[in-house]
């Protein structure tokens, strides 16, 4: 079936866009690469489609379903050591107080998803487009590859004073309605990551509704890649 051939041998042109230098040939039932202008003449039907690295070593197959090993993305990116990660819990928050860090990206794109957590009752907003008196104090997020030596060029800063407050974009409840359960707290979080670009600026922001002084968390995941 030349027509089949032919796709099969043009998959080896691009399948680098995901994972640098991979490729894809053709090879016959004992392993031996079959020239591309013999391919259409090819009609025993021991064809198979091989991926390889750089290095011309065979991407990892697994032992029981014979299926490829993959890593989603975001490992991948860990292994990478582009990841990081800031974590920062604020103690006894005031009745109606918060806790406010917010990212700006500089020379990278931040891909940012944020997970948050209350002792009570909580509201969790985050804004774009605001001004500050004062950037707050500066976070330092740690690599999620504990040797690694790259560091985040995203500045991350705590409890900045806010001179504008700029345009909302997540309006999120955390904790059980009613007033009888106020002190009941809870989890939230994204599933879909937010990109900061550099020079763009998003305040995340966790206020205490609880009827009562709270400890208020967030958890902030991103890795960083040169703009497109």
């Amino acid at each position: 079936m030349p027509f089949i051939h032919d796709l099969l041998y043009r998959l080896e042109i691009k399948i680098s866009t995901m994972v640098s230098a991979i490729r894809v040939r053709l090879i016959d039932s004992t392993g031996t690469a079959i020239n591309p202008s013999t391919t259409e003449n090819q009609t025993n039907g021991n064809q198979t489609v091989r991926i390889v690295n750089s290095g011309n070593i065979p991407v990892a197959v697994d032992s029981l379903t014979k299926s490829l090993v993959n890593l989603d993305w975001e490992h991948s990116m860990v292994h990478s050591e582009k990841t990081y990660t800031i974590s920062y819990r604020a103690p006894a928050v005031a009745i109606n107080g918060y806790l406010d860090i917010h990212l700006t990206g500089v020379t990278n794109d931040a891909h940012l998803k944020v997970n948050y957590s209350s002792e009570g009752k909580a509201i969790f907003n985050s804004y774009v487009g605001t001004t500050y008196t004062n950037e707050g104090t500066t976070l330092t997020p740690w690599n999620r590859c504990i040797c690694a030596t790259n560091v985040a060029t995203t500045l991350v800063r705590l409890n900045p004073t806010i001179n504008v407050l700029g345009s909302k974009r997540t309006d999120e409840f955390v904790g059980s309605a009613g007033a009888a359960v106020t002190r009941a707290g809870g989890v939230g979080g994204s599933n879909i990551e937010t990109i900061i670009n550099p020079g763009c600026d998003i305040l995340l922001r966790l206020q205490n509704i609880s009827g009562s002084t709270s400890d208020l968390q967030m958890t902030l995941n991103f890795y960083e890649l040169l703009p497109e």
